[in-house]
């Protein structure tokens, strides 16, 4: 969305919004006014969250989400090795992906450690399963500030193994 129409739209609400989420289907920070638009809603006091997979290329970017004064960034990281991330993220760059992580947290702290909190969030599937266990450490050692698993829903129809069923 282009920063005048989301101006438009958010001049309306704003009055009204305790929180925005700046993402839907697709990278927000491939958006060229997505800077503009988190600095309206921030200006204006809001809760602001926006959802990544941080396979983003132009390193620059990086610096400027880490400066970007949102709350929070949950990066769409499902897996905790290359393997099995790429199970679900088939043209994501791990490497690339853990890289960015990497320079956003010592930009961040650099800064005084201001900037949006890091969640990565970790969809859980059949494939993937496997590296739960592992996925605190590597979370952390990432540097990120918290880990969220979340469980995908079509692992859950009956007949299919699940995660929640194993540990019944």
């Amino acid at each position: 969305m282009r920063y005048e129409r989301s101006k438009k739209i958010y001049d309306q609400i704003r009055d009204d919004v305790v929180f925005v989420n700046l993402y839907n289907w697709g990278e927000p920070f491939l958006s060229p006014d997505i800077f503009k638009i988190i600095d309206e809603v921030v200006r204006s006091g809001a809760i602001s969250h926006v959802h990544s997979n941080f396979s983003l290329k132009k390193q620059c970017l990086i610096e400027k989400i880490a400066e970007s004064r949102l709350t929070s960034i949950v990066l769409s990281i499902d897996g905790a090795s290359e393997t099995g991330y790429r199970t679900y993220r088939k043209r994501g760059g791990w490497n690339l992906v853990q890289a960015n992580i990497r320079k956003f947290v010592a930009h961040r702290r650099a800064r005084s450690g201001r900037g949006p909190e890091l969640v990565w969030k970790f969809i859980v599937h059949r494939k993937n399963e496997h590296e739960v266990d592992r996925a605190p450490k590597v979370a952390h050692a990432s540097g990120v500030d918290r880990l969220q698993l979340t469980f995908m829903w079509a692992d859950l129809v009956p007949g299919f193994d699940s995660p929640q069923e194993k540990e019944r």
